[in-house]
């Protein structure tokens, strides 16, 4: 494509550019992401900086529509590396013509003790929708014959006004071992965005020796709520503590081209406060990435598999006179759930949930050599290492039991294309499912396969 000037560009191209500028800035917001899905604590530089981190802040206002919000602008804002060389801190705030209104503030791995091994991420969000879909029958721990499980029907959900207000703490502590016994604070030096100096794993299986392993501590709360004509507010509210252990074993986790991620988390609701119900739930994830080479017109070819599993064994099932009641059993909106930012993003965001789940993903990604956007005046304040576009196909589905039969047959499936980019030394993607119900399109930071739920997920 060569380098272009801005003045000889046509009139769609300058829509493009919007797009693209719209699609950076609120994908590397909180707003759109659910933000579990980043890599371990650590400091990116440029080969161009001579080894010395270079602050970056972004300000940015954004317009966009969806069939949920209709018209949407906004503002954000973020910088990083400007009071600690790994610190991140982003806000957001957005209306719509429709009355939707939400906030979001973040800060991502705060070092509260200098060359310490606790790192500290705190996200809070006020939401409130005018169209707020929730795929459930409605009544806290009621169960339809088929609200949100396997077999349920496109149809069959409450839409309507309603609020979202949620706020988390993570607390991340890197263990003494592998890759980071002897550091506290992963470094990478990258050269057009790939890895050319920096804590390399993905060479060994061995945790003793290879990757990076993190103890994290999690407490949630949430609260998210909708009208019901002749019956008022009806909402669903958690708190709890997530406990999980994370190993990063690839060369980069940004972008791995090798390796592996493993992730194994427990989620409690004591049942504290106004919560709705207490419960126990556990998930399990695995990632594994292969490489293919490079080859003409290519710098990187990848192939990723993803597999996550989860089970609710707190769940139980008695008859009422309203119905079959399920009690000790997460919110919709948590646990055994498919459908949206990350596990079959062909079907809207919760379209499935239950008390089981299992789920698998095979993803082809192919980075070109060239990088076209990254020599458009327009966009050299982005930074834009490189592009990538992915094809990718996913199966699952939700179950009433966690055995193997119920969890591998008459599987859900969709397959779609992703773009990525590396701006701002951030990873963004844009992701298009489509799925027998239909298309669906995700702005989203960072990769698509996370190990763990996390309760700061925004519907839109």
């Amino acid at each position: 494509m060569g380098r272009l000037s801005v003045k000889k560009e046509r009139p769609i191209y300058h829509l493009g550019l919007i797009l693209l500028l719209a699609l950076v800035f609120i994908s590397t917001t909180p707003a759109y992401c659910p933000a579990r899905a980043v890599p371990p604590p650590s400091v990116l530089l440029d080969v161009k900086d001579k080894g010395k981190v270079k602050p970056r802040t972004l300000v940015l206002p954004y317009a966009f529509a969806t069939d949920s919000m209709g018209m949407v602008v906004g503002l954000g804002a973020g910088l990083t590396g400007q009071y600690q060389k790994q610190l991140t801190i982003m806000g957001t705030g957005l209306v719509s013509t429709n009355g939707t209104g939400i906030g979001v503030a973040a800060l991502n791995n705060l070092r509260p003790f200098p060359q310490g091994r606790l790192y500290i991420d705190m996200l809070v969000s006020p939401g409130k929708y005018t169209k707020q879909r929730i795929y459930t029958a409605g009544e806290p721990g009621l169960l339809l014959h088929t609200a949100g499980n396997n077999e349920s029907d496109s149809e069959d959900y409450h839409e309507g006004r309603g609020w979202d207000n949620w706020a988390a703490l993570h607390f991340r502590f890197l263990l003494p071992l592998a890759q980071e016994k002897d550091t506290s604070l992963p470094a990478y030096t990258l050269e057009r965005g790939f890895p050319v100096k920096g804590n390399y794993g993905g060479k060994g299986a061995n945790p003793l020796e290879n990757g990076i392993i993190l103890f994290e501590i999690s407490p949630f709360w949430r609260d998210q709520g909708y009208k019901l004509k002749n019956r008022g507010d009806e909402s669903f509210r958690t708190n709890g503590i997530t406990w999980s252990l994370v190993r990063h074993n690839s060369d980069f986790p940004a972008n791995p081209t090798y390796g592996s991620n493993q992730c194994l988390s427990i989620s409690q609701d004591y049942g504290w406060s106004d919560s709705t119900s207490s419960y126990t739930f556990w998930e399990l994830g695995f990632s594994k990435f292969i490489s293919l080479g490079p080859a003409p017109g290519f710098r990187q070819r990848v192939l990723a598999l993803n597999f996550w599993t989860a089970d609710t064994p707190s769940w139980q099932e008695i008859e009422t006179s309203r119905g079959i009641s399920a009690s000790h059993r997460p919110s919709p909106f948590r646990g055994a759930r498919l459908g949206g930012f990350y596990r079959l993003k062909g079907f809207p965001n919760g379209r499935f949930n239950s008390k089981s789940a299992a789920y698998g993903a095979l993803e082809l990604r192919l980075t070109p050599e060239s990088n076209p956007l990254g020599k458009i005046k327009l966009l050299k304040f982005l930074n834009i290492d490189w592009w990538q576009f992915v094809g990718f196909g996913q199966v699952g589905r939700v179950a009433a039991e966690y055995n193997f039969e119920p969890l591998t047959s008459d599987l859900r499936w969709d397959f779609g294309l992703r773009l990525r980019l590396m701006a701002t030394k951030a990873v963004v993607r844009l992701d298009m499912g489509i799925s027998e119900e239909g298309m669906a399109v995700w702005a989203m930071v960072g990769n698509p396969f996370k190990g763990k739920q996390s309760e700061n997920e925004v519907l839109i």
